[in-house]
């Protein structure tokens, strides 16, 4: 299936589901906002700042690190002053800049291999000795490795 064909099923399912006509509406109403925003900042600051909610009177803009912020809160009377001047955006009195935090990331959980004394060493290769199972000699043979040294 191409692009195209693609956007149009994704647009035609979410016409016909009512629930998400809303989030759709205000998504649709962020990116127009953003791209408001992002007529009156210069490059670097473009493109490290996102509208988030633009709510009532309020603004929210998330930067990508502090840097940006205090760049951006300089900036914030004339922002205000050029935003003001879009039909949707008459009621904005206030603009609200956060830091957007690292996303989180999990860390993989190392184990540790605990050594084990040279006599358990030992008991684990004589109880290997005297097992039948094959799996389970083998397993004991890999833990009798496990000594300190």
């Amino acid at each position: 299936m191409n692009k195209a064909k693609t956007a149009n099923a994704v647009e035609a399912f979410l016409k016909k589901n009512k629930r998400l006509k809303p989030l759709l509406a205000n998504a649709r109403l962020v990116m127009k906002f953003d791209f408001l925003l992002k007529l009156y900042l210069e490059e670097p600051l473009k493109s490290k700042c996102q509208v988030s909610i633009f709510h009532g009177h309020r603004l929210l803009i998330f930067v990508d690190a502090p840097v940006w912020a205090t760049q951006l809160r300089y900036q914030i009377p004339s922002l205000l002053k050029q935003l003001q001047q879009h039909p949707e955006m008459v009621k904005l009195t206030f603009i609200e800049i956060k830091i957007q935090s690292e996303p989180l990331t999990l860390k993989k959980e190392t184990r540790s291999i605990n050594p084990i004394s040279f006599a358990n060493s030992e008991v684990l290769k004589t109880t290997a000795a005297n097992v039948d199972d094959d799996n389970l000699k083998k397993a004991l043979l890999r833990l009798s490795r496990h000594t300190r040294i």
